[in-house]
């Protein structure tokens, strides 16, 4: 069952309550995909999404589930509710889950999303399974997207911050990450770390922690970037990466606010390759042991376009 624990609201003044609104106010925000579309986030209800969050349009991305026993696509831009045999759509928790569909010899499945506002200080945390067919492309370069977060715009002097996994001899995969800082151009991919092992890691879900943080002003060089992995198995966290001196210093923004899961493949896959996404939360507050919440009303549908499956 997926629960959010909601945290009990604290009296304080309106000049207090305004500037924290403006400058540390949680996203708080949970989606499980129960809704059945990604019209707005929905777990327990109400939902649970304080500033406005929306996903983007789909892009190889649907939500499934196993609907009365069946494989079911059941939106992908809209309401299609399509069995297809033979696939497995068992997701982590409860029915539905989100799909990224990379078709054999496909580059891109991705799903992008806006936090409605920007954040100094902001985590996430989902599951994700591995393809049961998993196997790394091997072609040159391997690099393949895996987690993007921007401040301001994707492309120019904007902090931008991307995690990539890179394939290895055998059809396993690295993890590492690079960064762009204002003014500057994207700096090298850091910290290469396994990531998933073929075959033992085929089918596997695992629950990923990532933390990103402003630096204090445009000299301070103290920006964070973290990540965390944990196997469904596994009761601890594991720390991939961990840098404390990045110069992430927003421009006309407040800090992150856009980004997208999974992505481009430089290396795509030989055959039709499927992640599945679950239980997504963000917070500006840790997500390695508590899910800190504040509820509020669901916001207004986004505008979805439909995209091929």
């Amino acid at each position: 069952m997926k629960l959010i624990h909601c945290l009990g609201a604290t009296v304080i003044s309106v000049t207090t309550l305004l500037a924290s609104s403006l400058t540390s106010a949680a996203p708080s925000l949970f989606d499980g995909f129960e809704s059945k579309n990604l019209s707005s986030p929905t777990g327990p209800s109400p939902a649970l999404n304080t500033n406005g969050f929306r996903w983007g349009g789909t892009n190889y991305t649907s939500v499934v589930g196993m609907l009365n026993g069946q494989p079911t696509r059941v939106y992908a831009g809209s309401v299609i509710n399509e069995v297809m045999a033979g696939y497995d759509f068992n997701c982590y928790s409860n029915t539905y889950c989100l799909r990224f569909r990379y078709p054999a010899g496909g580059d891109m499945a991705e799903q992008r999303f806006d936090l409605g506002t920007s954040y100094r200080d902001v985590w996430f945390r989902y599951w994700l399974r591995v393809p049961n067919n998993y196997t790394h492309g091997s072609r040159s370069p391997s690099n393949h997207k895996f987690f993007a977060l921007w401040m301001d715009a994707y492309e120019g002097s904007s902090p931008l911050l991307i995690w990539e996994f890179w394939g290895t001899s055998n059809g396993s995969s690295t993890l590492g990450y690079h960064f762009r800082q204002t003014g500057g151009s994207d700096g090298p991919h850091l910290d290469q770390k396994p990531f998933i092992s073929v075959p033992t890691d085929r089918g596997r879900w695992m629950q990923v922690v990532i933390h990103a943080k402003a630096a204090t002003s445009n000299s301070s060089n103290d920006g964070v970037v973290e990540l965390w992995r944990r196997w469904s198995n596994e009761s601890a966290f594991t720390k991939l990466h961990e840098y404390n001196s990045a110069n992430f210093t927003p421009v006309s923004n407040n800090g992150w606010r856009y980004g997208y899961f999974m992505g481009w493949t430089n290396a795509p896959y030989a055959q039709e390759t499927e992640w599945l996404m679950d239980d997504l939360t963000v917070s500006n507050e840790s997500l390695l042991t508590s899910t800190p919440a504040t509820i509020q009303s669901p916001p207004t549908a986004p505008a979805l376009s439909v995209q091929p499956r």
